[in-house]
């Protein structure tokens, strides 16, 4: 990849997180004072994408990560809903652009696409990470290859725009966003989950970005590690601390796991332990939120032994730490590169719920 100029920037559905060990970073001091540079006017002024050159950001709503190249950009902003796609390439410049649209739109939800020196080879027919949320122009959301291909054909033709920076030419392709979360599948389930957020204050979008994070609203799904339904409840872990919790001896049946009402309400009954128990040591809401979500999907053990591998000590740096710092740190350093991409899509779903 070294031998392609390209600059990624995903906020998202944060690459995320996984991408925490680039070569950009080996000096994170040299980058340190910019992370609180974070691009918000992206939608208004795309040139701070050029002038904020080699800087490392990450934030909940930020990904940026900036090669020394600095040839061509993909940025897609969940804050400012758009996706903003430049190059400074001289030598046929639509042709960069047309390769770094179609892996902006195709990239699966687990960034494992996203590869400059294919040609498309890699993309699977796994759902996008945009699918849904960028429709073509004719009105249909992009899935697959062909129509990636000709919706980056159409762009170029009408919408492209060039401007200066300095003495380099940019050209430029600006793709809205469009966040509409109204997920037929999880229509029949909107009154157990808002009974369950009722029941245990959690919120009714947390609980949906962490249904379809799990198992996108099929209440039949069993993992390979005998997680169970729509909230993916283990039987014999998350399950039967709830059960404890609720004075109940033993742990649930699989039976009552795949009743979509029971689940949501066991699921949602974790995450209040979760928050209210395990966590409890965590003083900041917004903190606390985070380490709740990736200790949803990972564990507190591994949750906290990003911070420390003494749990009173890392309940200590945690409270030291502004949130976008705790969820940087999750995304960088949790032992598990799925519980890092799993707060980033959890984050942002919950988000567009």
């Amino acid at each position: 990849m070294k031998n392609i100029p390209f600059l990624l920037i995903i906020i998202f559905l944060q690459t995320s997180c996984s991408n925490s060990q680039n070569k950009i970073d080996q000096n994170p001091n040299k980058y340190s004072n910019s992370l609180n540079i974070i691009i918000q006017n992206t939608s208004q002024n795309s040139e701070s994408l050029w002038e904020n050159n080699k800087i490392f950001i990450i934030d909940p709503k930020n990904f940026s990560k900036i090669t020394y190249n600095n040839i061509t950009i993909i940025h897609i902003d969940f804050l400012f809903k758009n996706i903003i796609i430049e190059t400074t390439m001289r030598q046929d410049p639509k042709a960069y652009l047309h390769k770094a649209i179609v892996i902006a739109l195709l990239m699966n939800n687990d960034f494992s696409d996203f590869d400059f020196n294919s040609q498309y080879s890699n993309f699977s027919r796994k759902e996008p990470l945009l699918y849904g949320q960028v429709l073509d122009h004719h009105g249909v959301p992009v899935r697959h290859q062909w129509r990636a291909n000709k919706f980056a054909d159409y762009l170029l033709k009408t919408k492209l725009k060039t401007y200066y920076m300095n003495i380099n030419q940019v050209w430029s392709i600006k793709i809205p966003l469009k966040f509409d979360r109204s997920n037929k599948r999880a229509h029949k389930y909107l009154n157990f989950i808002y009974k369950a957020s009722k029941k245990y204050n959690i919120d009714k979008s947390l609980i949906l970005a962490i249904i379809e994070a799990e198992s996108n609203f099929n209440p039949y799904a069993i993992s390979s590690s005998k997680a169970v339904g729509l909230m993916q409840i283990v039987q014999n872990t998350a399950g039967r601390d709830v059960f404890k919790m609720q004075g109940k001896l033993g742990s649930p049946s699989k039976k009552i796991l795949l009743n979509p009402e029971k689940n949501i309400d066991i699921g949602t009954a974790y995450l209040s332990l979760l928050r209210d128990t395990y966590l409890s040591a965590i003083i900041n809401p917004i903190s606390k939120k985070y380490a709740t979500i990736a200790s949803y999907h990972g564990g507190v053990t591994a949750m906290l032994e990003v911070f420390s591998r003494n749990q009173i000590k890392a309940f200590q740096i945690i409270n030291h730490l502004h949130p976008d710092d705790v969820y940087q740190l999750i995304c960088k350093r949790h032992s598990s590169l799925e519980s890092r991409r799993y707060l980033f899509k959890v984050y942002h779903l919950e988000k567009a719920y």
